[in-house]
């Protein structure tokens, strides 16, 4: 506050005084004579709508479009500087400032965008900033997915996953849930499905399911255990397949990965029947 050009203060005989700490000029006793020029000069310290000490959560799936309001009032007119994890942040191909700063708009978010976004407002009165926590939520990525196996042992794994939040993931067998026990386990949170002493019964499609609020992925494996059947030398022996379906299904036995045909020592009984002699 000046007057005549010159700051202005109280002085003791409190003919001139300043109230509410600046904000009002309080003058008691004025001569006639008294002609000068009076002018005031405000400065405001920024302030944010909706700003506060916890930061703003914002979770969106990736792809979609996100926009951070930063919506500043003060005097003079406040810079507003967009940071991310502590750096500032520019305009780009998928970024966009909007508004002087008073929006920030990403075109396609995807899981890196994930972090905490502050947006500062200073001005010479001082600086106010708003914070957001964004999670950007990507879906299951396989890749490398295989099955180990060993003496009676099989290993599946879905793969590598990339995934914001971690999946859940779920084995099935023959579209019904499968449960851990003794020959049956999941390591590394269900990433692995270990079968140990592996049965004929345990033949069968296997499938993993990762889900999270992104959505869900699959990968099926076709599980055949092969039973050993042992026979003394030129003794007759009988191979049995079981097979149900309607229309019946065709059967066809191979040695090798090679069809097999009835002949002198092989004989191939209509329905599910082979005879060695």
């Amino acid at each position: 506050m000046s007057l005549a050009g010159s700051p202005l203060v109280a002085d003791l005989s409190g003919r001139v005084r300043m109230l509410s700490g600046g904000r009002q000029l309080q003058i008691s006793i004025l001569p006639v004579d008294f002609l000068y020029r009076v002018s005031f000069s405000f400065i405001v310290r920024p302030t944010i709508l909706n700003s506060g000490s916890h930061p703003s959560e914002v979770v969106i799936t990736q792809g979609n479009e996100i926009s951070l309001e930063c919506k500043v009032q003060g005097i003079p007119e406040p810079a507003i500087t967009w940071m991310k994890d502590g750096r500032p942040l520019a305009a780009g191909r998928d970024v966009a400032i909007l508004q002087g700063g008073r929006f920030l708009q990403l075109r396609s978010a995807r899981v890196s965008d994930t972090g905490r976004y502050v947006c500062v407002a200073a001005n010479a009165a001082g600086l106010s900033d708003r914070k957001y926590d964004l999670n950007v939520h990507g879906e299951y990525v396989q890749n490398g997915a295989g099955v180990t196996e060993g003496v009676s042992t099989f290993k599946f794994t879905p793969g590598h996953l990339r995934r914001n939040p971690v999946p859940q993931i779920t084995w099935i067998k023959d579209g019904q849930s499968l449960t851990e026990d003794e020959d049956h386990k999941f390591l590394s949170s269900g990433r692995f499905l270990q079968i140990t002493n592996a049965q004929v019964t345990d033949t069968g499609r296997y499938t993993c399911i990762a889900s999270n609020t992104a959505g869900d992925k699959s990968k099926s494996y076709s599980l055949n255990v092969l039973e050993d059947v042992t026979v003394i030398l030129n003794s007759p022996t009988s191979l049995v397949c079981e097979a149900y379906s309607y229309p019946p299904a065709t059967i066809t036995w191979l040695k090798d990965g090679n069809p097999l045909e009835s002949n002198r020592n092989i004989r191939i009984l209509p329905g599910k029947i082979f005879d060695c002699f």
